[in-house]
């Protein structure tokens, strides 16, 4: 049996791609998106002198030390369709967005922890109010109850 499709065949359940590896004839059209050089690689981030330290210092630990952050890849994103839509919503509503990023890892170095604070460092950047919720203080789930319970001569 044999079935035609553009220039991919299909023979015995096995597609035959005419030499387009990639599969590229069922592509989307990609459009290049302009850089507008005013929010190229803008910071809309909350100041440290306008944020609470308390604050700051409790849901906000995946924050850097200043140097770090200028040399850090999330500074060389290139963001600026995005943040030109963040700026705009900034000085729109007068509110920044608030973003509660949680992790499950109970783990002092896991990757869930490690892609939560890098999320959450790029929404800082686009000026989103982001707090990070430490699970540490939740009580953890026993799934072993005492022997006790489940010995059968028990009372």
């Amino acid at each position: 049996m044999m079935a035609e499709a553009s220039s991919t065949t299909k023979i015995n359940g096995t597609f035959i791609t005419n030499g387009d590896l990639n599969n590229t004839n069922v592509m989307r059209q990609v459009e290049k998106i302009s850089v507008d050089p005013e929010f190229s690689h803008k910071s809309l981030a909350i100041h440290p002198s306008d944020d609470d330290a308390e604050l700051r210092a409790k849901y906000r630990p995946f924050l850097l030390d200043e140097r770090t952050t200028q040399q850090d890849w999330i500074s060389r994103l290139e963001l600026s369709t995005v943040t030109k839509m963040a700026q705009h919503d900034l000085s729109s509503t007068g509110q920044r967005l608030q973003i509660l990023v949680l992790y499950g890892s109970l783990r002092q170095c896991s990757y869930s922890k490690l892609l939560a604070y890098e999320t959450a460092r790029i929404l800082f950047r686009l000026g989103c109010d982001v707090r990070v919720y430490n699970p540490e203080s939740l009580p953890v789930k026993d799934d072993n109850p005492p022997l006790t319970c489940q010995s059968p001569g028990t009372t």
